[in-house]
């Protein structure tokens, strides 16, 4: 039984894969929260993010295994750990909680991947414990399709 658990990790699956650019005009599947554009001086990369108390994401997708991943960055209206902490929830299972984004990244981007199963959607809950939730984009893509390659 292991041997086939294994056997099917490995079988790829293909799809199209979707990103979402969080808290941009072309923000979507999004429920609640607000967007938010970073405007420091010399800020480069992902400039764009939703953030809120409480927000959430429906993403359609058929059943089936998905890597989703999130992307965050932090906006520079926090420049100090433990001024801004938030879980996340994916399809109702947490998978960061209590998360300090400057403590682990300061004004850097980082990201946070799942292996996730749709049962016709996948459900991405922010919450805050302190300030607000936070994510500046993200990937879903069927299991097997490298989100890095999609040409």
């Amino acid at each position: 039984m292991k041997t086939l658990f294994l056997l099917l990790l490995s079988l790829p699956l293909f799809g199209a894969s979707i990103i979402i650019d969080s808290g941009s005009q072309s923000d979507m599947y999004f429920l609640g929260g607000s967007s938010y554009t970073i405007t420091t001086p010399g800020a480069t990369g992902d400039l764009t993010s939703r953030y809120g108390t409480s927000f959430s994401y429906r993403i359609p997708a058929p059943a089936g295994l998905y890597v989703v991943i999130l992307n965050f960055r932090e906006t520079g209206t926090v420049t100090a750990a433990g001024k801004r902490r938030f879980s996340v929830k994916v399809n109702d299972q947490p998978v960061l909680q209590d998360f300090d984004l400057f403590a682990v990244a300061g004004l850097k981007a980082i990201q946070r991947g799942y292996l996730v199963f749709s049962d016709g959607e996948i459900r991405i809950d922010f919450t805050y414990t302190r300030k607000s939730a936070i994510v500046s984009g993200i990937e879903v893509s069927p299991f097997g399709v490298d989100p890095n390659n999609l040409t």
